[in-house]
């Protein structure tokens, strides 16, 4: 928005303006993507192409540039403008659009412009930075208990997407400035009518959700303003109460995705005790999530399977051969373990993270329980669908006389 103010971008000129290198597998669409569309998530990328970014393993400086060039092959789920589609992509290329046109990099630029004008003296984009701040370790959940996650990549190809770091006071003065129309103290980044527009310029999103570059709002409740985000180990919640005055934020050194507590709820539960509403007590479920259960039941099924076979072909080795089975029986049972084998590999690796916008690489960063019981299950699957193999083959032996 201040490049906007500063009239070095438009909101409704194309992005390949800002980044000529910008492609994607459609030419075509490529030039349409404005940057409006790309901060109201309406560019048609998906939301499983912008979580693959936290699988990604690019930590260099230019990195944020580098991928960028890598889209080539991206194709659109929708056409730019259709619809509203979250992806985190989209705001990697506004982060790269902002260094083309600033000529900084994407974090310096958030250092000289918003925290140090803003008194933000802790946060910062730089993981050097933040641990010599002594930032507080981040955690994954395996199975339902936090587990410090002290090897997760910083990635600064995914930068503007999460991975700032900041406290609670300045978190404060980041949410004043949101009230007090781009202005703390005497310094100003932003003009109220920037501002305005931010909270405002909203199009239609979730069921009865309203999306303004990046602020979400109910449509029955447009005075109450959240964004909320995580990366694998971090999770953080902001709202704000355009018509009471006040802003709240929620830093959390943990993050559970899919299998772990409900950690989204909390922020609401604040925001409810704030505006002096009965806040609902949460429901915690006992025992391991479902996911989780129904993935170690699937595993154990297999191993169980595995045993069966196993006793089986060990039995038949010891044995004098019997009579030669039919050759179409011995067919189809290799054909029937290899298609159920390749079903449950298929399913557990590509249709189980699917459904969840996710690429398996990025399941396994997010949700790393989930991801280990995925892969052990595959890996049972192709386990069994040898074994049986083996054993029809075992099968052909001729008899032997006695």
């Amino acid at each position: 928005m201040q490049l906007v103010e500063a009239h070095k971008l438009e909101f409704d000129a194309p992005v390949q303006r800002y980044l000529p290198n910008f492609r994607l597998a459609d030419p075509v669409a490529s030039a349409q993507i404005t940057v409006r569309q790309l901060l109201n998530h309406q560019s048609g990328i998906s939301t499983r192409d912008g979580m693959a970014g936290f699988a990604a393993t690019d930590t260099a400086a230019d990195a944020l540039q580098h991928r960028i060039h890598t889209l080539s092959d991206l194709r659109l789920s929708a056409e730019p403008g259709a619809r509203f589609e979250y992806s985190n992509l989209n705001y990697v290329i506004l982060g790269a659009a902002i260094e083309a046109v600033s000529h900084e990099p994407y974090g310096q630029y958030l250092r000289q412009h918003v925290f140090l004008p803003l008194g933000m003296r802790t946060s910062t984009a730089s993981e050097d930075e933040a641990l010599r701040s002594e930032v507080a370790l981040g955690a994954r959940y395996w199975f339902g208990h936090a587990i410090a996650a002290n090897r997760v990549p910083h990635l600064e190809s995914n930068l503007p997407a999460g991975y700032v770091y900041s406290n609670a006071g300045d978190m404060g003065r980041y949410l004043m400035a949101q009230l007090n129309g781009g202005q703390v103290g005497n310094a100003r980044v932003l003009s109220a009518t920037g501002i305005d527009t931010l909270h405002r310029s909203a199009v239609a999103a979730w069921v009865h959700g309203m999306y303004a570059m990046g602020w979400t709002y109910d449509a029955a409740d447009p005075s109450l303003i959240v964004h909320e985000g995580a990366t694998a180990n971090y999770h953080t919640y902001m709202a704000i109460d355009l018509d009471a005055g006040w802003g709240c934020a929620l830093l959390l050194n943990a993050n559970a995705n899919l299998t772990g507590p409900h950690l989204s709820e909390l922020g609401p539960q604040i925001v409810r005790q704030l505006r002096g509403e009965v806040a609902t007590p949460l429901q915690l479920e006992p025992g391991l999530p479902l996911p989780l259960v129904a993935l170690l039941a699937l595993l154990t099924g297999q191993a169980l399977f595995i045993c069966w076979i196993g006793a089986t072909i060990w039995r038949k080795w010891n044995e004098p051969a019997q009579k030669l089975p039919n050759k179409l029986r011995k067919v189809l049972c290799i054909a029937l373990s290899m298609a159920v084998a390749i079903m449950i590999v298929a399913g557990l690796s590509i249709a189980v993270p699917g459904l969840y916008g996710m690429s398996p690489l990025t399941l396994m960063t997010m949700t790393p329980d989930a991801g280990w019981l995925l892969i052990g299950n595959s890996a049972m699957a192709v386990i069994w669908c040898v074994m049986l193999i083996l054993r029809a083959l075992k099968n052909n032996r001729k008899t032997v006389a006695t």
